[in-house]
């Protein structure tokens, strides 16, 4: 697991071919911010979980305080990677409900 940096999207854009339906806040986030955390408007810092060399789990913290998640496995540890990079608060967490509910209890 590592935060993400400039030169991971092709590593993203499997991901989220894989996951269409639950990504389309991070696609469109990495097409206008990039994957360099400045704090801006779309900008975010990214975790992700790999194996075998492909991403498997996913979480960011915007620039507004909001955790997205699309992290099947790994949760806890992408979801508190992603917020302890940013170093900003959490003010809220989207993805799927389950997932959601696992993050809230991990950043407590």
């Amino acid at each position: 697991m590592r935060v993400l940096a400039p030169g991971d999207e092709p590593a993203l854009d499997a991901f989220f071919a894989a996951h269409p339906h639950t990504t389309l806040f991070f696609q469109n986030n990495v097409r206008k911010g990039g994957l360099v955390d400045r704090g801006a408007v779309y900008h975010a810092s990214y975790a992700a979980a790999f194996e075998a060399g492909a991403i498997t789990a996913l979480a960011n913290h915007c620039w507004n305080g909001n955790v997205l998640l699309e992290a099947p496995r790994h949760l806890e540890a992408v979801a508190c990677e992603a917020v302890r990079a940013s170093g900003r608060a959490v003010s809220g967490i989207l993805g799927p409900r389950a997932q959601v509910v696992a993050a809230r209890a991990a950043l407590g």
